[in-house]
């Protein structure tokens, strides 16, 4: 019990340090923020995002409402092919009952109307709604494996390796629910057709049938129907039924997946779902209007595809051992958002800076490049505030001075349709009187009269001349008297039966012409359709990536501006976008640095410096003076090399205590030979020291004899500890030049 109260502690103790750590997304899927507060021991991170289903339901239905509208456009209009092409393969009825549907799901998608009773399209109908059902965000998006709500909490695991090592991971995926609705419908609808149970071999085999079924089209659609034989009305026959019983035409009109396929390449009968025709480029060659195999294109694997990598991010802190992260979110257009205080402090010698541009597109290439470099003083902000300061105080002195001078001078100063009369429309015939009763005559005026109005078969005529019904007019090859008009009535109506005959023939050759063509044009351009459809996790390039960009390491006290570019290769030509500026400012580290300042001796009791003089006025004499006070310039030695452009006071991350700890080595001024000052030093803030050490002087000793030195000689000896302040050499001049009365 006390065991699992510890825990249930330690879970609430890293809930709480935990909630700060988070991630932003937008609606697409792209990053716009993030903090990491204690990158170190990060493994869990919330995820706010304002992903939702709305999203990708809103496309879903526009992509619908956009198929079932083009296959509608083609359905619905007489004039185009796919109408004549159902209603020669459907009848009527079917085609309008699948016309409604089509209807009635469009505003179904659009308005959310109840469509009624779906029955052709039943299947389509079911999984659609199915796809439509799914409304949480958690059902189209996950991180790392976790479902997506307004606030996730989400695993987390680092690069282990590569320049990224360190960084955090978070994968957003997009679960393909379209696809899986694909392969759901095509797996009820396809089993049973037919084609399921056939080879490779046997597709072939019905491809070549079928052309040799258009080929026999082709070439009795060529025959004029004024030419045409009794034989040639029993092939078309022979074509309508050959047509009616071909197998692949049998599965377009007896089964329902053809039916629950047809929004989804506007109206035409989908064989295989899964493949992409090319353009027909060989449509304007003679001879050939149909494409090549080769140029088709397979939607398999894409529609095999489970889910989607939307992003893949990296993550990694602002600063990590030697390295700045800056970080840029790409956005919707040209529109970039920026983080980079990583870099607002100046960067070590020993430092780099890495660039991550977040949402950076698939097919897009980042190149980070140096513009321009200038170089600094090598001084911190703090020093050159400093610097400044003491520049705008000798200016204040110079001009009160100038002023006080000033002041002081101032103040001085288609087929024709036949008529029920069978003899009206021939004017040769309407001549005739009762008293011709030649056969002959009468069938030379009706082949005239026919071959005026292009409307002549001799085949027919000669039919139609020996027709049963004419014999009650005849007798002996004349036409009984008063039977003539009788006798033309009955022969235009034999004649008129059979042309007509032959034209039906002709126009059902025309429908079964077009029913052929088209089919055979989608077997030609489709693959056998596979036996199943599956979905899998995909993997490859993601929508959007985090790109991380590596500026060189720059041991040199330069100001750097730097550009990053985004472009998309194409071919010869490249279009390049400027996506992010920024500059850094590089500090050299250093392991020695001069430095001048004021030195306090505190002088032991035995400091002094002697000097023996003779003259004529005083004689011989000693004097000794101690020096306690100087202006010295020395060297400072790091123990490890210094970043002067810290400007933090005591010490800071970029710049720790052990590196502001240096030996100090001094001369006085202008007294160089005579005072050594030997210390250590500790920069409270880079550029600006407390020294303390041992002042060593250079002592004389003298061995006078009669006011005669005999002998002397130099030893170096300890005045006392020293203390002081040292600074930048040209900071310290400025000071002197600023009080020096040469400079008024």
């Amino acid at each position: 019990m006390k065991g699992k109260l510890i825990l249930t502690l330690l879970f609430l103790c890293c809930g709480t340090a935990m909630r700060a750590q988070q991630v932003s997304l937008d609606t697409a899927g792209r990053i716009n923020d993030f903090e990491l507060r204690k990158p170190g021991k990060l493994v869990r991170m919330t995820i706010n995002s304002t992903l939702n289903a709305g999203i990708p339901q809103k496309r879903i239905a526009e992509f619908f409402v956009e198929k079932i509208s083009a296959a509608m456009l083609n359905l619905d209009n007489p004039n185009e092919a796919y109408y004549e092409y159902y209603l020669r393969l459907w009848g009527k009825p079917k085609l309008d009952a699948v016309q409604q549907e089509l209807a009635a799901l469009k505003k179904w998608l659009e308005e959310d109307a109840d469509p009624g009773t779906v029955s052709h399209l039943d299947d389509f109908y079911k999984h659609l709604k199915t796809l439509r059902g799914k409304t949480a965000a958690g059902d189209w998006y996950k991180v790392n494996d976790s479902c997506i709500t307004g606030s996730t909490v989400v695993p987390l695991a680092k690069a282990a390796t590569g320049e990224n090592e360190g960084s955090y991971i978070l994968e957003l995926r997009q679960e393909n629910l379209f696809n899986k609705m694909m392969a759901d419908l095509y797996n009820d609808t396809y089993p049973g057709t037919g084609f399921d149970q056939w080879s490779v071999g046997d597709y072939l085999r019905k491809e070549n049938d079928l052309q040799a079924l258009l080929d026999r089209v082709k070439t009795i659609r060529a025959k004029d129907v004024n030419a045409m034989t009794q034989a040639d009305s029993l092939e078309m026959v022979d074509i309508t039924y050959d047509t009616d019983t071909d197998p692949v035409i049998q599965e377009i009109i007896g089964t329902d997946y053809f039916t629950n396929w047809i929004w989804l390449r506007a109206g035409e009968a989908v064989i295989n779902p899964f493949e992409r025709k090319g353009k027909d480029t060989a449509a304007i060659k003679p001879g050939n209007g149909l494409l090549s195999r080769s140029r088709n294109t397979s939607l398999l694997k894409e529609a095999s595809m489970a889910d989607e990598l939307l992003n893949k991010i990296l993550l990694s802190p602002d600063i990590k051992r030697d390295t700045r992260n800056i970080h840029y979110f790409r956005l919707s257009g040209t529109a970039v958002k920026e983080k980079k205080q990583a870099i607002e402090q100046p960067l070590r010698g020993d430092e780099q800076v890495k660039v991550n541009m977040h949402n950076t597109r698939a097919n897009e290439t980042l190149e980070l490049v140096m513009k321009d470099t200038v170089r600094h003083n090598g001084r911190n902000n703090t020093m050159n505030s400093i610097d400044e300061g003491i520049g705008i105080l000798g200016g204040t002195y110079k001009t009160f001075s100038s002023l006080t001078t000033f002041l002081t001078s101032a103040w001085t100063s288609g087929v024709t349709v036949k008529s029920d009369d069978k003899r009206a429309s021939y004017a040769g015939l309407n001549k005739m009187n009762d008293n011709i009763v030649d056969i002959k005559t009468v069938l030379a005026l009706m082949e005239k009269d026919l071959k005026e109005k292009n409307e002549y078969n001799a085949y027919i005529a000669s039919v139609a001349s020996n027709h049963g019904s004419l014999t009650q007019y005849v007798e002996d090859g004349h036409i009984r008297s008063g039977k003539t008009d009788n006798y033309i009535r009955a022969l235009l109506t034999a004649y008129s039966g059979i042309y007509n005959r032959f034209i039906a023939l002709k126009d059902a050759a025309k429908k079964d012409s077009l029913a052929i063509a088209m089919t055979y044009g989608n077997v030609y351009e489709s693959s056998l359709p596979p036996a199943t459809a599956k979905v899998q996790s995909r993997s490859g390039k993601p929508v959007y990536r985090t790109e991380i960009l590596t500026a060189e390491k720059l041991d040199e006290d330069y100001k750097v501006n730097y550009i990053v570019r985004g472009y998309v290769p194409n071919g010869a030509k490249t279009d390049t976008l400027k996506l992010a500026t920024f500059s850094t400012k590089n500090a050299k580290l250093k392991w020695m640095v001069p430095s001048a300042g004021l030195m306090f001796t505190i002088p032991d009791q035995s400091y002094a410096m002697n000097k023996f003089e003779v003259s004529q006025a005083t004689g011989a004499s000693i004097t000794t003076k101690r020096k306690t006070t100087s202006f010295v310039v020395g060297l400072n030695i790091y123990a490890k090399p210094i970043n002067m452009l810290d400007n933090h006071w005591g010490h800071s991350k970029l710049c720790p205590w052990y590196s502001r700890l240096s030996v100090f080595i001094g001369l006085d001024v202008p007294e160089i030979m005579y005072h050594f000052y030997p210390g250590i030093s500790y920069d409270i803030l880079p550029g600006l020291k407390i020294t303390g050490g041992a002042h060593l002087y250079r002592h004389t000793k003298y061995e006078i004899r009669n006011n005669a030195v005999l002998k002397q000689g130099d030893v170096l000896r300890g005045a006392g500890p020293f203390v002081g302040v040292n600074l930048d050499p040209n900071i310290v001049l400025r000071i002197v030049n600023v009080f020096n009365k040469t400079d008024k």
